[in-house]
C-alpha cells in the first residue's frame, strides 16, 4: 500500500492505495509494469585470455591503451628491469620524491584499470621485501604479462 495525499483547491484527501489503483488514478495500465533487465555483469578475462592478448586484441592491449603516460612508464621500467628494480630507484625514474608515491600508482591508478579490462595485477608486476641488515628494502618486478614480450 503506499500512503497518498492529494491537495487540490485547499483540501487535503489522506488515502491508502494499491499499486493497482494508483496506476489507474494516474490512467495507466498494467504495461508498464515489467521487469527490470538484469544488470549486465563486468566480465573478466582468464589468464590464458589475457596471456593471448599480448599478441591480440584482448584485455591486456586495453590495459596498456588506458594506462596514463607514468603507468605506461611504470610498465616499460619494469620491462628494462627483468631482474627486478628498488622502489626508490623505480620512483625518481617515475618522477616522484618518494618510494611510497609508487603506492599511489600502482594502488589507484593502475588498479582501477585493471578491474575494468580484466587483468589481474599480479599477472603485470609483484613485489618483494627484503631486510638484508635489517634495511627494508622493496624491489618490483615485472609480472607474467610484461615478461611474455621478448626483451
Amino acid at each position: 500500500m503506499a500512503s497518498v495525499v492529494l491537495e487540490r483547491d485547499g483540501m487535503k484527501v489522506h488515502a491508502e492505495l494499491t499499486v493497482e489503483e494508483l496506476m489507474k488514478l494516474m490512467g495507466l495500465d498494467n504495461s508498464v509494469l515489467r521487469p527490470a533487465a538484469p544488470a549486465a555483469q563486468p566480465k573478466h578475462l582468464s589468464y590464458t585470455q589475457q596471456a593471448e592478448s599480448v599478441n591480440g586484441t584482448g584485455g591486456y592491449e586495453q590495459f596498456l591503451r588506458d594506462l596514463s603516460d607514468r603507468g605506461r612508464t611504470f610498465v616499460r621500467i619494469l620491462d628494462e628491469h627483468r631482474d627486478g628494480i628498488d622502489a626508490m630507484d623505480l620512483a625518481t625514474k617515475l618522477g616522484y620524491n618518494d618510494a611510497k608515491q609508487v603506492g599511489g600508482l600502482t594502488g589507484g591508478g593502475l588498479a582501477k584499470i585493471g578491474k575494468k579490462t580484466g587483468v589481474k595485477l599480479k599477472d603485470v608486476y609483484r613485489t618483494e621485501v627484503t631486510n638484508p641488515n635489517g634495511v627494508r628494502i622493496l624491489k618490483f618486478y615485472p609480472g607474467k604479462l610484461i615478461l611474455k614480450k621478448p626483451a
